[in-house]
């Protein structure tokens, strides 16, 4: 199985503007934080794994290196980071199969994605998202709200202002190669260029998506509010997060 991490953003609203180095690399608990969606991909039987940077001497390569934890690990160059829908698209040319996807910004403490994986692996569905549980409209508002039912992905609401449901998506996805088809639909349409409207698109093209509250917990990444938390709410209790350092 494929895995990629979306690493190209260069944190903006978070960075020093003396900082050079990609928002994937800042420190959380001690580690960078595409250790952890790197070691969650390992931990769920992916076998290669690519990773989209915005430059080809990005830090990020010396940082991860060409395998990690005995996993090959290849580039690919995203030089105008311009959204996470442009991100995808720098992986059709690679990608022939289902493959999980990661964000470079996101921790989460699970204890498998078994669930989501199954659901496109058999055919049952063209999309699954890792989703939480979360009783903080606030931090639903801050992300994004699935609404549809326990498994069932009828609609992705982007930082509502009244969350109506209580699943929150957490930046991790199960796809076939139809989210590039639907990625491009959305671009001829002149609209956003953000993966959940691609996700969006495949639903409304009639095909399956799915999502599972497995998350425990989640950070997602891009204030130095949100950094500090991360910090906070992972200083203990990650034995799920680390497998081991590359």
């Amino acid at each position: 199985m494929i895995g990629c991490i979306l690493a190209a953003g260069r944190g903006s609203r978070i960075s020093h503007p003396t900082y050079s180095r990609p928002k994937a690399l800042l420190t959380v608990v001690g580690m960078p934080l595409i250790y952890y969606p790197l070691n969650l991909l390992v931990g769920n039987g992916v076998r290669k794994i690519f990773i989209v940077v915005a430059e080809s001497e990005s830090p990020i390569k010396k940082y991860v290196g060409n395998k990690w934890n005995g996993v090959s690990v290849e580039y690919v160059i995203q030089s105008e980071p311009s959204g996470t829908g442009d991100s995808i698209l720098t992986l059709e040319c690679q990608i022939r199969s289902p493959f999980l996807l990661s964000l470079g910004d996101v921790i989460v403490d699970t204890v498998q994605l078994a669930p989501i994986i199954n659901d496109v692996v058999s055919l049952t569905a063209e999309a699954s998202l890792l989703s939480k549980i979360e009783d903080d409209p606030q931090k639903i508002r801050q992300n994004f709200e699935i609404r549809g039912g326990k498994s069932e992905v009828r609609t992705l609401v982007e930082k509502p202002i009244r969350p109506m449901s209580p699943y929150k998506g957490c930046g991790i996805y199960m796809f076939t190669p139809q989210i590039f088809a639907a990625m491009n639909r959305v671009k001829k349409a002149g609209g956003k260029n953000c993966l959940t409207n691609a996700v969006q698109e495949l639903i409304h093209s009639g095909f399956r998506v799915t999502h599972h509250p497995l998350a425990l917990r989640d950070a997602n990444v891009n204030t130095w509010q949100d950094l500090n938390r991360a910090n906070k709410n992972f200083g203990y209790g990650t034995r799920h997060l680390k497998l081991s350092q590359n």
